[in-house]
């Protein structure tokens, strides 16, 4: 049987990771548990079954359908200890004709997310874009991860890597020789800080960055950008942001990429009935993006999507 992996989406036309039109895969599984998190449904491994209510036409198929008996009247009565969605089972799913149950993860073969990809290589080429591997954190699942993007490089597409960072850092060589670019995420340059608003401490991530970056710097055609997630009231106070500021310079890098915190997220949480908490943040205003915008006086920023 030939290996696979587990794909939450894979998202064409996408022009926010990476340079051009790219095809973004979302990998399942994550070593962080990030408060903001975009893609909560991602951090877990294993498959999870979502409930979309508004969809639901209260027609009882899935209740019928599904063999454990796990579900009373509609998907919004699941007995998760019943349910063996992360077994495999796609019954309920399957007898929605409304489309209001889904699972989040498939699993996948190479050759079955290379025809995918391969669908848009004239964009690729015509944009100078590629495919983008994200998550989640697709060091996660690297063996099937650098066995995919081989496969990209060997078809001629360029490959890009979003990364929280916090990996073994015996797979950098392998980065080097898998990924043409590396979007690296920083979340907070205090350890303690890190730990709490993620779930790990940060040496490791820190490490890495300085790593990889050197690594990247030092190889004709790579790209390194580092990118930080800003969340109001978390991670956005000005003396942080200068502390960011002084750390990217210290280790060489001059340019940074803000990502505005969003709360479109938050819908995902009560779809997978996820046990996490729900935070209550405004994001910030286009006069708050001007102004953090200017505390920074040594390197580029921008704000990403």
């Amino acid at each position: 049987m030939d290996e696979t992996g587990c794909v939450t989406d894979v998202q064409k036309f996408s022009v926010h990771d990476g340079p051009g039109i790219r095809t973004t895969v979302f990998f399942k599984g994550c070593p962080l548990d990030c408060q903001w998190c975009q893609n909560p449904e991602c951090i877990s491994p294993a498959l999870q079954l979502g409930y979309r209510e508004t969809r639901c036409v209260k027609c009882g198929k899935c209740a019928v359908a599904c063999p454990e008996h796990a579900i009373k009247s509609t998907g919004k009565n699941i007995t998760d200890s019943k349910c063996k969605v992360a077994s495999g089972c796609t019954a309920c799913v399957d007898a929605c004709d409304a489309t209001a149950l889904e699972i989040a993860g498939k699993r996948m073969t190479v050759d079955d997310l290379l025809r995918v990809v391969l669908d848009d290589k004239d964009y690729y080429e015509a944009s100078g874009g590629g495919v983008t591997v994200s998550g989640g954190e697709p060091t996660y699942q690297w063996p099937f991860v650098k066995k995919f993007l081989l496969a990209c490089k060997v078809k001629g597409i360029s490959t890009a890597m979003e990364t929280c960072g916090f990996f073994n850092p015996a797979i950098i060589d392998d980065l080097v020789n898998t990924c043409d670019i590396i979007l690296f995420d920083l979340k907070h340059l205090d350890s303690a800080e890190h730990r709490k608003l993620t779930g790990q401490p940060n040496e490791t991530i820190l490490s890495n960055l300085k790593l990889v970056h050197k690594r990247f710097s030092a190889t004709p055609g790579k790209k390194f950008s580092v990118r930080m997630p800003l969340v109001p009231g978390l991670n956005d106070a000005y003396e942080h942001l200068l502390a960011v500021e002084n750390f990217l310079v210290k280790t060489g890098i001059k340019d940074l990429v803000l990502l505005p915190y969003h709360s479109l997220y938050l819908q995902k949480i009560d779809e997978f009935k996820l046990k996490r908490k729900k935070l209550s943040i405004k994001p910030h205003s286009r006069e708050d993006l001007d102004r953090i915008g200017k505390y920074f006086t040594k390197i580029s920023v921008t704000f990403g999507g």
